[in-house]
C-alpha cells in the first residue's frame, strides 16, 4: 500500500461549509490517513479548533495540490486528489466528524495513528472524501498543515 504526504497552508476563517483542504478518492482507492501535523508560520495570540469531517461529493474544485509519494521508489501515482478552494464547494456529510482538536497559534499539534485499525478512512468510491475544516477561530491567520496517508 502506497503512501503519501501533502502540505498546505491557508488563512483559517470560521465556516461550517467551506473546508480548508478536502481529499477525494477515486472509485478504486480509500483514503487512510495515518498522521496530520498542524501549526502557523504567524507569531500572535490566537486560537483555533480544527474538525475532520467526511464528504460525499467532491464539488468543483478551482485549485488542487499533488501529493507526494513518501518512498521515493513507489511507482504508482497518488489516486486521491487534493482541492483547496472551489467554483461549487464540497457536500460535507452531516454529523460526520471523525477527528476534532483544538491549538493555540503559536502551539503546533501531532495526530497519529497508533495502528492501522484507527486510521482516519473515506468510504471508498468515488466521490467519497474526508475535509479539514476551521469550526472555530478567534482571528483569522495562517494555518499550516502535513496529512500523511495511504491508498
Amino acid at each position: 500500500m502506497p503512501s503519501f504526504s501533502v502540505n498546505h497552508n491557508a488563512t483559517n476563517t470560521a465556516s461550517a461549509t467551506v473546508p480548508m483542504i478536502c481529499a477525494m478518492a477515486t472509485a478504486t482507492n480509500q483514503i487512510g490517513i495515518y498522521e496530520i501535523n498542524a501549526g502557523s508560520d504567524a507569531s500572535a495570540d490566537n486560537a483555533v479548533k480544527y474538525a475532520i469531517f467526511r464528504v460525499s461529493a467532491r464539488g468543483t474544485s478551482s485549485a488542487s495540490i499533488t501529493a507526494n509519494a513518501v518512498d521515493q521508489n513507489t511507482t504508482q501515482s497518488a489516486l486521491t486528489t487534493w482541492d483547496t478552494t472551489w467554483n461549487i464547494n464540497p457536500t460535507i456529510t452531516a454529523t460526520s466528524q471523525i477527528l476534532q482538536w483544538a491549538m493555540h497559534q503559536r502551539a503546533t499539534y501531532r495526530w497519529v495513528a497508533y495502528d492501522y485499525t484507527k486510521l482516519l478512512k473515506s468510504q471508498a468510491g468515488t466521490g467519497k472524501g474526508m475535509c479539514l475544516e476551521s469550526v472555530v477561530v478567534s482571528s483569522a491567520f495562517n494555518g499550516v498543515w502535513s496529512f500523511e496517508y495511504d491508498e
